[in-house]
């Protein structure tokens, strides 16, 4: 079925993780902060997210990357709090987001910590715009660390004249130059997502969507 423009959103995360902490045998980034909004710039979510504080030390290492404390979290609502509105958002949506692999990552790795079913996970289509600009404008660039830089959410929404470096690394601002970086690539470089034919992940899982 042809998607339409309004089934699309876009998501971004905050996190907070520490190198000898794990969950399920991988080093658990936490969610603290979940931004979402639609295909016009509407605020669908913006939320602070409460960590869970048996995976975390008492030092905190997050501030240096969005400015969050872990004063500014202690009234903040969990994942819990806030899961069934996640969940009604983002089902059957095509979600996006810059490093899709990632968010998608974080957002089912905190849902099993909060110990919610994953019955009720929303089932949904990721798109990613890092890896698409990436398969179309990037494929002479072979070293990792280089095509990182090359196509980061700061370097291609600097690129289409729209990046505040102030407000970098907040969950509901990345949302909102992911929506514009998301525009301005589909109208200037390359056709509409719901005219063309592309890759997006199911739950880690890649498929193809044929408009």
């Amino acid at each position: 079925m042809k998607p339409k423009a309004s089934d699309f959103v876009f998501l971004d995360t905050e996190t907070v993780a520490e190198k000898e902490t794990y969950f399920e045998d991988k080093v658990f980034d936490d969610l603290i902060e979940i931004g979402i909004v639609d295909i016009e710039g509407n605020v669908l979510l913006q939320s602070l997210v409460k960590p869970l504080p048996k995976y975390h030390s008492t030092e905190w290492n997050g501030t240096k990357y969005h400015g969050l404390t872990i004063a500014d979290l202690q009234d903040a609502p969990t994942l819990m709090d806030i899961s069934e509105q996640v969940s009604e958002i983002l089902q059957n949506r095509y979600v996006v987001a810059h490093n899709s692999q990632f968010d998608l990552s974080v957002l089912r790795q905190s849902w099993k910590a909060n110990y919610l079913k994953m019955e009720y996970f929303p089932e949904s289509k990721w798109v990613c715009t890092k890896s698409e600009y990436e398969k179309a404008f990037l494929s002479h660039i072979e070293n990792p660390k280089e095509l990182r830089s090359a196509s980061s959410l700061k370097t291609l929404c600097t690129k289409y004249g729209f990046y505040a470096k102030d407000l970098h690394h907040r969950a509901s601002h990345d949302a909102e130059m992911l929506r514009k970086l998301f525009m301005e690539m589909y109208t200037l470089d390359m056709p509409y997502p719901w005219e063309w034919t592309q890759s997006v992940t199911k739950h880690n899982r890649v498929i193809t969507v044929n408009p």
